[in-house]
């Protein structure tokens, strides 16, 4: 099964990175991924995403210092650059996906608040 991972926030960063770590381990090579943020230093705490797969957004909003635990903020955020989201995520390619697995924690703003957000207009254009 061929599985395109999207992490929303610190939390879902760090869940895809260890999917696509565990994916070289065992030469699977069935996962793709990238990771969006609204914290700069955030996306550079992971090891196994190349930089072109890790998207920073909301710089006009939070200038990259993120949205801390406030969800709204993260769910505006993801709402106002849904086009530049899904565009990195079909640049990656989608034509051979078999699913789509959203990662995000609870806890913060940008994970929380956005994922819903990203997983309405996936289900949307991807039936």
């Amino acid at each position: 099964m061929r599985v395109f991972f999207i992490g929303f926030g610190q939390a879902g960063g760090k869940l895809v990175d260890m999917f696509l770590s565990q994916d070289k381990k065992t030469g699977a090579n069935s996962f793709r991924g990238i990771i969006i943020n609204t914290a700069r230093t955030d996306l550079m705490g992971v090891k196994n995403i190349p930089m072109e797969d890790r998207l920073l957004i909301g710089q006009t909003k939070v200038k990259g210092h993120g949205v801390g635990t406030d969800n709204v903020t993260g769910a505006k955020v993801a709402a106002d650059e849904i086009d530049t989201i899904i565009n990195a995520i079909d640049r990656r390619g989608t034509h051979d996906i078999d699913a789509f697995v959203v990662c995000a924690g609870l806890g913060g703003g940008t994970g929380s608040g956005g994922a819903p957000v990203l997983c309405r207009h996936l289900k949307r254009i991807y039936r």
